[in-house]
């Protein structure tokens, strides 16, 4: 049987391929990409730590959130599903993304369920920590 494979946009702390290899995560044809009118909010809380959230975007004019465009199949956009208790705590969307040689791709991203967001809020430290190496790892790629 053949396999497909849906492209994903991750950002915040999806962008660790560790962290993705961890959850068992099968990706390919990894790429750096940006999301632009997006901008990166920390606006989903967590219950154990109040004032801190995890990472959502929200359309923003003018603004640019970092990530990594990559193919996912159907068994691993399960797993991502259950980390991000998808459709309670996030919900999905497609989107354009632009590589780094101007083209245009369609993803799907995870967006906060507004029934869940609340304002923006601090980092989890942790999850910050993860961002912060991905994006030092992005430039690698």
């Amino acid at each position: 049987m053949e396999v497909t494979y849906q492209k994903y946009f991750a950002y915040g702390s999806n962008m660790s391929l560790t962290a993705l290899d961890e959850m068992g995560v099968l990706y390919r044809n990894v790429r750096p990409a940006v999301l632009n009118g997006w901008e990166l909010i920390f606006n989903v809380p967590e219950s154990k730590f109040p004032g801190f959230a995890y990472a959502n975007v929200v359309e923003k004019k003018g603004s640019v959130v970092k990530g990594l465009l990559m193919e996912l199949e159907s068994d691993s956009i399960a797993f991502l599903d259950e980390y991000e208790v998808f459709p309670l705590d996030y919900l999905k969307r497609n989107v354009q993304v632009e590589l780094g040689d101007q083209s245009a791709q369609s993803a799907f991203i995870y967006v906060a369920n507004p029934l869940v967001a609340s304002v923006p809020q601090m980092p989890i430290p942790e999850h910050w920590a993860i961002i912060d190496h991905a994006y030092f790892e992005m430039n690698k790629i």
